[in-house]
C-alpha cells in the first residue's frame, strides 16, 4: 500500500511545513491503514475543477502502465505540487511524501524478481550465500559489502529489509561499475543487474535516492524551487514504469 501509510511518514517538521504553507487544507490524514479506498488528500474544489494537472508533468498514458495505487499517489502528489506552487512561500518536500513508499515498493519488487529464484534451497547454503568472504578487503569496503549482503538477506528472505531504493542503487552500482570480485549473492547481483536497460534504471534510481536523502527524508536542504521540484517530480514518476519493466 503506497498512500495509506503516508500519515506515519510525516515527521513533526513535515507537519509544521504543511501547516505553514496551508497544505494541511489538502491533507486528510488516514488513521486506519486498512481502508485502501479512502483518499489520502482532500483536494480543494478549485484544484478539483482544474484536475490534478498530471498531463502538465508527464504523459497521462504513462500512468496506465502503473497499478491503481501508484496512479493515485502520482495524482495526489501532482495536485499538491500545483497547490503549493501558487503560495508565496512554500517548501515542496510534502509533494514527494506520497511517492516515497511507491518507489521503495517498486525497488523491492525489482530485487525480488531478479534474485529470488537464485536463492539456494538448503538453509545452510542460503546462509553462506549471504556471507561471502570479505576478509581481505579494506575495512570500509568490507563493512559496505557486508551491509549490502545482510540487507539483501533481510529483503529476500525475512521481508524486513531497509531502504529498498538505496539497496537497489547499491546492487546496480556493483553490477555496472564495481570490478571487485566477490562470491555468494554478489555473483547473482552482477548477473542480474548488468543487462540491457540496467544503466537507465541505475540513473533513475540514483537520482531519486540522492534527491530523497537531500530534500525529503532528511531535509538537509530546503526545497523551495518550483521548477526544480517539477523536474524531480517528473523523474520520480517516470522511474516507476522503468523499474517495473526491467
Amino acid at each position: 500500500m503506497c498512500t495509506g501509510i503516508v500519515a506515519h511518514l510525516l515527521t513533526g517538521s513535515t507537519r509544521a511545513t504543511l501547516v505553514g504553507t496551508g497544505a494541511l487544507s489538502l491533507l486528510d490524514v488516514l488513521h486506519d491503514d486498512t481502508d485502501k479506498e479512502l483518499p489520502l488528500f482532500t483536494i480543494p474544489a478549485e484544484v478539483q475543477e482544474k484536475g490534478t494537472g498530471v498531463e502538465g508533468i508527464v504523459d497521462p498514458a504513462l500512468l496506465e502502465e502503473l497499478p491503481s495505487r501508484y496512479r493515485k499517489a502520482v495524482e495526489e502528489s501532482v495536485a499538491i505540487y500545483h497547490f503549493l506552487k501558487n503560495k508565496e512561500t512554500a517548501t515542496f518536500a510534502p509533494v514527494f511524501v506520497g511517492l516515497l513508499s511507491c518507489v521503495d515498493e517498486a525497488a523491492k519488487g525489482l530485487m525480488r524478481r531478479k534474485l529470488q529464484s537464485e536463492l539456494p534451497a538448503a538453509k545452510a547454503d542460503r546462509k553462506a550465500w549471504f556471507r561471502p568472504y570479505l576478509e581481505e578487503l579494506p575495512e570500509g569496503r568490507r563493512r559496505h559489502y557486508g551491509y549490502v549482503a545482510s540487507n539483501l538477506e533481510k529483503t529476500l528472505v525475512r521481508e524486513s529489509g531497509l531502504s529498498p531504493l538505496g539497496l537497489l542503487r547499491d546492487c546496480l552500482e556493483y553490477a555496472l561499475t564495481d570490478e571487485t570480485e566477490l562470491g555468494g549473492v554478489f555473483v547473482a547481483v552482477k548477473a542480474a543487474f548488468a543487462g540491457s536497460g540496467a544503466q537507465e534504471v541505475f540513473d533513475a534510481v540514483a537520482g531519486i535516492n540522492s534527491f530523497r536523502n537531500t530534500y525529503v527524508a532528511h531535509q538537509k536542504k530546503p526545497l523551495d524551487d518550483a521548477e526544480a521540484t517539477e523536474l524531480a517530480l517528473r523523474m520520480w514518476i517516470e522511474a516507476l514504469p522503468v523499474m517495473r519493466a526491467f
